[in-house]
């Protein structure tokens, strides 16, 4: 739900939050670099976890196309941080076939999602 999805290839978070939101993606990568850099800040995101240069850049496991059980993805629209534009995402699911649920509530979401998956 509101979530980047794996990409095939070696791949870190900045590069998936550059593929939803090039410019979301050069802010973290500004603050980064600064003294100290944590992104998001966290006195502006009190939500969202402050991490370091070496979290968003760390490479991921590689995904060759993931996973082969069915799956859905829950679209919010809520803004994410560090996931860029969802739209981007939940796009993402529907070209992999996934069913895709746009809810604004969370737990509607959810339950739409795990009430359609088969078994």
């Amino acid at each position: 739900m509101d979530a980047t999805l794996p990409r095939p290839g070696r791949v870190n978070h900045l590069e998936l939050l550059e593929a939803a939101s090039p410019t979301e993606a050069e802010t973290a990568h500004q603050q980064l670099h600064a003294p100290g850099g944590l992104w998001p800040d966290p006195a502006e995101d009190t939500l969202a976890r402050a991490r370091d240069h070496q979290f968003w850049t760390e490479t991921l496991p590689p995904a060759i196309d993931w996973p082969d059980a069915p799956c859905a993805y829950v679209h919010t629209g809520a803004p994410t941080t560090g996931c860029g534009d969802t739209s981007f995402w939940a796009r993402s699911a529907r070209s992999r076939g996934w069913a895709v649920y746009e809810s604004a509530d969370t737990a509607d979401g959810i339950q739409d999602a795990v009430a359609q998956l088969p078994g």
